[in-house]
């Protein structure tokens, strides 16, 4: 299958050379959250399609910033608030409209491949580590999904992975591991 959904961690032992390289880095992260607003709005426009209540400005209003990334999660909880009585809950529109291979499936227009992660990490003259292979690309967490994301990611530069990461903790598996 496809790697996707796949966390990251950069870390930056020298200041200087970080500084040098950061006009990339923020060049990187503008093209990922341009992408991201242009998915929610295509995703708005799917579940339109499909006769659920919901606008852009719903999750984007007008003059106020971006703050952080709205994803999936944010969506089913706008869409769950605006149609009273329609969904069950916020699984229900996951499992419909959302989910992977539903009709407001959208794909972010633009991601950073493994190698392209560990190429600007190392630019930064920084180290590129893996986070919870266990759980990326995967979920809930699945040993052999995680080897095999841990061989992607060695072959194409990463220096490392994270070899402890509380699942339980930080992300409680059950009914509701779709809207992570």
């Amino acid at each position: 299958g496809r790697l996707k959904d796949i966390d990251v961690l950069g870390y930056f032992p020298d200041p200087d050379r970080y500084r040098a390289a950061e006009p990339a880095l923020r060049e990187v992260c503008g093209k990922i959250a341009v992408a991201r607003i242009e998915r929610v709005r295509k995703i708005v426009d799917a579940l339109i399609e499909h006769g659920v209540r919901i606008s852009v400005e719903d999750l984007l209003p007008p003059g106020k910033p971006v703050e952080g990334v709205i994803g999936r999660k944010h969506i089913a909880i706008a869409v769950f608030a605006r149609n009273r009585g329609r969904f069950q809950d916020q699984q229900q529109i996951f499992d419909e409209l959302l989910g992977d291979g539903c009709p407001a499936d959208v794909p972010i227009g633009f991601q950073l491949t493994l190698a392209g992660a560990a190429e600007l990490i190392h630019r930064c003259d920084g180290i590129a580590i893996l986070a919870h292979p266990g759980v990326s690309n995967g979920k809930p967490p699945d040993p052999e999904k995680g080897r095999d994301l841990m061989r992607a990611a060695f072959e194409v530069g990463f220096d490392g992975a994270e070899g402890h990461y509380t699942y339980d903790q930080n992300r409680p598996y059950g009914r509701d591991h779709a809207i992570d």
